[in-house]
């Protein structure tokens, strides 16, 4: 009986080899099943549940941590002979051993049993308990198989009652030490007529394989309704639900990354494994060494859908890992291609011929997307790709590779960064069957076309205009209140006569007209001081002479003598001035429109 949790006390001793059932801190009960040299069907938790460590015949070990010691000091170690029980641990037959501990407080402990051929323990397991005399437990669940070519004595039928304590524990003859792997046990059945798959895999297999990974394949496996034992047994084979069977080889990661692809592509099984979790990544075959490059083909076309066509040509390079550039190399791609299509599942649902090729440029960025019963090899020649043999292939993602989302939990994204061929194919399925049924595709990839050249830059800008020079300190004048000169008409006249006007000139600002000088001002044109006093004499004028020319609000003067005078006013037009007229416009009033 177990007692609810409240009721229990800390530990006070666990087992650490084998792995206990459970770690929980609760294994004793008040009930008087465990009492003084006692405890014959207790174990704390279910039978059944808990890590399962395998073992073979001979010496084993056990160790287990004290938490706190009581006396008599004592802790007696059995073994469950009936699978899947956990009753009988009192039965003298059933015992391997007593050992006497310390009056320590805590300590950690262990003792040398030897564990005997038991042939009902081989495929389920039977019970490890470790019992404190005080009444505490701890138990293991464990499975016992026999090396089918080992010599054993058979076993007694029952063991020989317990030696003392100073002398070692009498069993049957030593074999080599007993082999220590936790595999989780499965118990999970389909629902419906079929119950579960077994997956018997060689002890041996498990040399290059830690608990921790086994462990992890054994629970992926028991959510697809598929048992894992360890047998001794030289190859590995699984039992499906008609009772055919598959035969398998490898390491134990081999063997269950296998079996799984095979239990995915069944009819049973491929609703199975959609609807358990990612699987963690296979590890990937080492890359073949990458051929020598081809010369450079045809131009390139941009990425289009399968087509059919014939296979390239002998010359032309199959392409090796090395050409693909995975993970955080895609983003630099020029084009992006999702292989398949939504509506047939992607990669998933590719179904091509084996002359069915897809052309893309280098620097394309292939993605392809597919749910946990698929993966993704690349093969090493025609001959391979057309048999879908992938022996030499390298795998560049697995049925766990993640990355993706949705349906399509899985993403695998590369660029191509050479020219030649990729032959790329699932080997998921019984005899590579999705390979075989058209889950394979070409990928022919061109040269990239050749950039489009640069536009010529812009024409350079004109050079600046030179800077006009610098303002000159105003000719001495006479000034009036306005700031202007003014002469009369006599003296105009005067002037006139003595030809001191050669030229007419356009003050180029208004700042130099307001400074009163035109040492910048440009040649307008030169006329016949002559005609011009004649003209100054038969009309005299009504005003100081205007300086203006053609640029509005400027001003016009008689270069080295006159200062400005006014400007021209609107009521003055170029008709009043004979001989002037015809060069000159009729100029504006400052400020008129």
């Amino acid at each position: 009986m177990l007692l609810a949790a409240s009721l229990f006390a800390t530990t006070h001793v666990v087992l650490q080899s084998p792995t206990p059932r459970t770690d929980n801190e609760y294994l004793y009960t008040f009930d008087g099943s465990c009492d003084g040299a006692q405890c014959d069907s207790f174990c704390g938790d279910a039978v059944g549940t808990g890590p399962v460590t395998t073992l073979t015949p001979g010496p084993l070990t056990v160790r287990w941590r004290v938490a706190q010691s009581h006396p008599p000091y004592k802790f007696r170690i059995s073994l469950n002979r009936v699978p899947l029980t956990d009753d009988n641990f009192d039965d003298p037959a059933n015992l391997l051993g007593v050992h006497t501990g310390t009056q320590e407080y805590a300590y950690d402990t262990s003792h040398e049993v030897i564990i005997p051929e038991t042939p009902a323990c081989e495929h389920q397991p039977c019970t490890l308990q470790l019992y404190d005399l005080y009444y505490f437990v701890s138990c293991a669940n464990v499975r016992i198989i026999t090396p089918s070519s080992a010599s054993v004595a058979p076993p007694p039928s029952r063991l020989p009652p317990p030696p003392p304590v100073s002398s070692p524990p009498v069993g049957p003859r030593r074999l080599a030490a007993a082999v220590l792997h936790n595999v989780p046990l499965c118990s999970s059945d389909r629902p419906g007529s079929a119950s579960h798959r077994t997956l018997v895999i060689p002890v041996d297999a498990m040399a290059a394989t830690t608990d921790a990974d086994a462990a992890v394949w054994t629970k992926r496996l028991c959510c697809v309704f598929t048992w894992v034992e360890l047998a001794a047994v030289s190859a590995s084979h699984m039992t499906n639900y008609d009772s055919s069977t598959i035969a398998y080889s490898g390491t134990f990661q081999q063997i269950a990354a296998a079996a799984y692809r095979d239990i995915c592509n069944m009819p049973m099984g491929e609703s199975d494994c959609a609807g358990c979790p990612a699987l963690p990544p296979s590890p990937p075959s080492p890359p073949p060494p990458s051929p020598p490059l081809p010369s450079p083909p045809s131009p390139s076309p941009s990425p289009s859908a399968l087509s059919s066509s014939p296979p390239p040509s002998q010359d032309t390079a199959i392409l090796g890992a090395a050409s693909l550039i995975a993970g955080s190399g895609a983003a630099s791609a020029s084009a992006r291609l999702v292989v398949g299509e939504e509506s047939s599942r992607y990669w998933s649902g590719v179904r091509s011929s084996p002359d069915s090729r897809l052309e893309v440029a280098v620097g394309t960025s292939l993605e392809f997307r597919y749910n946990y019963a698929h993966d993704l090899w690349l093969l090493p020649g025609e001959k391979a790709y057309r048999e879908c043999d992938f022996s030499a292939a390298t795998q560049l993602a697995g049925l766990g590779q993640g990355g993706g989302q949705g349906t399509w939990p899985n993403l695998y994204e590369a660029v191509v960064d050479r020219p030649g061929v990729l032959l790329l194919a699932c080997s998921v399925g019984i005899s590579r069957s999705h390979c075989g049924q058209g889950q394979r595709i070409r990928v022919v990839v061109v040269p990239s076309p050749p950039a489009s050249a640069p536009p010529p830059p812009p024409p350079p800008p004109p050079p600046p205009m030179p800077p006009p020079p610098p303002l000159l300190p105003p000719y001495a004048a006479r000034k009036n209140a306005d700031g202007y000169v003014t002469i009369g008409p006599a003296e105009l006249k005067a002037k006139l006569d003595a030809g001191a006007f050669g030229a007419v000139v356009d003050v180029r600002r208004r700042e130099e007209w307001d400074a009163g000088h035109i040492a910048g001002a440009t040649l307008l044109a030169s006329f016949n001081t002559a005609g011009f006093s004649a003209a100054g004499n038969s009309s005299p004028l009504p005003r100081p002479w205007p300086c203006r020319c053609f640029v509005p609000m400027s001003g016009c003067c008689l270069p080295h003598y006159l200062q400005p005078t006014r400007h021209l006013s609107s009521e003055l037009a170029t008709s009043s001035l004979p001989g002037l007229s015809a060069p000159f416009r009729t100029p504006r009033r400052r400020g008129a429109a």
